[in-house]
C-alpha cells in the first residue's frame, strides 16, 4: 500500500520538511514509519511528490522531498463535476463529501435549503466548512488523488443556481423526485463535454420554489427512478452515475 499525506503546496518545494502534530501522530503511531520508509506526499491542488523518511523523533518526524510533479492520469481532463450538496443533519454531509471527493468531484458547494433541518450561524458554518476540507483531504488521501474538491461556504440554492462555478456550457441538474419521468441516466446520453451541476436535496427535498428557480436559471429537473431515497443516498447514488458517464469510473 503506497503511503499518502496531505502537505501545503508550499511544503513540496521545500526539499526538506519536519512533521509534527496530527501529521507526526498520523506517520508514527497510525502508519509507524521508519527511517527509509518511502511515501507520497500531495498538495490537494494537482501535484504530488515523492518522499523518504529521514528519521522520526518523538515529537516531529524528518522527510526528504523529491521534484513535484503531476500525476499522468490528472483526473483534471475529465468534464468537472460541481456538487451543489445540500447540507445534511448529523455527519451525514461528511459522508457526500467524503464519496464525492473518490469519485472525482471537482466543487462542492453546500447549500441551506428552505427545508434543511441543519441551520448554521457564522461561526458553526466555518467550523463545518474546516471539518469539510479536512473530509475531503483525508479522502483524497485515501483514494489517491492529488487534488481534492473546493469546498465553497454555504450559500442558499438560488444563489448558487444563478452562480454556478462551473462552464457557462456545462449540463445543469436538479435531482428532484417529481421528475420521476426524466432518469438522470437519459439526461446523460451523450455525456457532455463541459461537465456537470448537480444539486441534490435536503432530507425534506427541495421546495417547489427552488426547483422553479432553478430550472428558470438553466437547470433540468431529473430523477433516479420510483423509490425514496434518503438525501445522502440520493446524492453517492447520482454522483457514481455521473462519474460513470463521464469517464472517471471504468
Amino acid at each position: 500500500m503506497t503511503r499518502r499525506l496531505f502537505v501545503p503546496p508550499a511544503s513540496l518545494a521545500a526539499g526538506a520538511l519536519a512533521l509534527g502534530g496530527e501529521d507526526h501522530r498520523y506517520l508514527a503511531r497510525v502508519l509507524r514509519v521508519r527511517a527509509g520508509d518511502e511515501l507520497v506526499l500531495f498538495d490537494g491542488a494537482g501535484r504530488e511528490a515523492r518522499a523518504r523518511i529521514a528519521r522520526v523523533e518523538l515529537a516531529l518526524v524528518h522527510v526528504v522531498v523529491e521534484e513535484a510533479h503531476r500525476p499522468a492520469d490528472d483526473e483534471r481532463a475529465l468534464p468537472p463535476i460541481t456538487l451543489l450538496a445540500a447540507i445534511l443533519k448529523g455527519d451525514r454531509t461528511d459522508l457526500v463529501v467524503q464519496k464525492a471527493t473518490e469519485l472525482g468531484v471537482a466543487r462542492i458547494v453546500p447549500i441551506c435549503g428552505e427545508r434543511s433541518i441543519v441551520r448554521l450561524d457564522e461561526a458553526r458554518a466555518r467550523s463545518r466548512h474546516a471539518r469539510w476540507e479536512k473530509v475531503a483531504r483525508e479522502a483524497a488521501r485515501q483514494c489517491g488523488r492529488a487534488d481534492s474538491p473546493v469546498i465553497d461556504p454555504a450559500v442558499t440554492l438560488a444563489v448558487a443556481t444563478l452562480a454556478a462555478a462551473a462552464p457557462a456550457d456545462a449540463l445543469r441538474l436538479v435531482l428532484h423526485e417529481r421528475a420521476r419521468s426524466h432518469p438522470l441516466r437519459t439526461a446523460l446520453t451523450p455525456p457532455p463535454d463541459a461537465g456537470v451541476v448537480f444539486a441534490t436535496g435536503p432530507e425534506g427535498g427541495w421546495s417547489n420554489a427552488e426547483v422553479d428557480a432553478a430550472v428558470t436559471a438553466g437547470f433540468l429537473a431529473v430523477g433516479l427512478g420510483p423509490r425514496v431515497l434518503r438525501a445522502e443516498t440520493a446524492a453517492i447514488a447520482g454522483m457514481a452515475i455521473l462519474a460513470y458517464a463521464l469517464g472517471a469510473l471504468d
